[in-house]
């Protein structure tokens, strides 16, 4: 049988036979192996009808070829037994140590991630073949090179953003099918190096929804990222936070947002642009918002309709907006008080008849 350098084997080692009691039961039987490097451990029994199975579970330390010793034994008082002889075949493992990554965000690397060893020193490295999980979801063949049983795995990858990423690289024996691995960390680092543009002043009416730009900025060190990657808070001025929209590539970035004052005047507004986590760069642009008053529309009240002028006498007539209107109200006017004097002349000549006629002696 065939196992591998320490990883544990369970499977049969050894069949046997009883042709004079096929009746017997595996229960009556007990069963050890010895290993072949100096390891001896109890066997289990299976079967029955005459004939009986002995397997049983062992880690080799080392490769090579191992002789087996298997005996199985009638339990007391019964006195036969019988001894086989079995080879385990045990191939190497292949023993991968990582080697750590370090490398800024957006930068390719290319570099060694990996060394192995190989038992027999007569491999070539064409013998090998290798993969890299880089642990951002990206699986690439690596690189063998090497000779006398020692070898390096060396690959190519470039991270998007900072972070830590446990990497994954198994190697495989194309002529033994053995694999080993090794997960070794690539630490990503910051790259992006924020900065704001020019101050932007913008214009904005009380009372009316302002959509538009309020910063800019510039990531000179990243011009490979993208907008997606930050996030963007607009603290208005009177007391009002928001987030931000952020578009722009190639590294520069315009942030805009939307929002409406209450008031009117000048208010300072202050726009933070951040990288997204793991991210830690940030910036702060300021921009000045001019808030013009909303002028008020006033509606003139309405008067009301005076009411008619009666009179004992005098008659009315509805002023009219044309000129002979105007004429015809004017000569009723002067009509009604000429007729009005001579009334009251009359009425003081009445009086004075009748005082004079009541102060005549009698």
């Amino acid at each position: 049988f065939s196992a591998t350098q320490g990883t544990s084997f369970t499977g049969p080692v050894a069949t046997f036979t009883d042709t004079a009691y096929p009746t017997n039961l595996a229960s009556d039987f007990t069963a050890t192996i010895a290993w072949g490097d100096g390891t001896t451990t109890p066997g289990t029994i299976a079967g029955g009808s005459g004939t009986f199975t002995v397997s049983g579970t062992h880690a080799y330390a080392v490769p090579g070829t191992f002789n087996l010793s298997v005996t199985i034994q009638d339990d007391a008082p019964g006195i036969s037994a019988a001894t086989v002889a079995a080879v385990a075949n045990v191939v190497p493992i292949l023993v991968v140590t990582g080697v750590p990554v370090s490398i800024p965000e957006s930068s390719a690397f290319s570099g060694p991630v990996a060394t192995f060893t190989a038992a027999d020193p007569t491999k070539p490295a064409s013998d090998f073949t290798a993969t890299i999980a880089w642990g951002d979801g990206t699986t690439t063949p690596g690189t063998i090179a090497g000779s006398s049983g020692s070898f390096t795995v060396t690959g190519t990858h470039a991270y998007a953003d900072e972070g830590s990423f446990p990497l994954g690289v198994t190697v495989t024996d194309t002529v033994s099918s053995v694999t080993g691995s090794a997960s070794p960390t690539a630490t990503v680092s910051e790259l992006d190096n924020l900065a704001a543009g020019s101050p932007i002043t913008f214009s904005a009416t009380q009372g009316t929804s302002f959509s538009g730009p309020v910063a800019t900025f510039t990531d000179s060190a990243n011009p490979t990222n993208v907008a997606s990657d930050f996030t963007a808070t607009i603290a208005w001025g009177d007391g009002t936070t928001s987030v931000g929209t952020i578009s722009g590539a190639g590294g520069t970035f315009t942030v805009s947002g939307t929002h409406t004052y209450t008031g009117s005047g000048t208010s300072g507004v202050t726009v933070t642009l951040a990288d997204g986590p793991p991210g830690t760069d940030s910036a702060v642009a300021h921009a000045t918002a001019t808030v013009t008053a909303t002028t008020p529309t006033t509606t003139p009240p309405t008067s009301p309709a005076s009411p008619p002028q009666s009179g004992a006498g005098v008659a009315t007539t509805r002023p009219s907006t044309t000129n002979g209107g105007a004429l015809a109200s004017t000569g009723a006017s002067v009509l009604g008080s000429s007729l009005l004097g001579a009334l009251l002349v009359l009425l003081g000549a009445s009086l004075v008849v009748i005082t004079r006629r009541r102060s005549r002696p009698s």
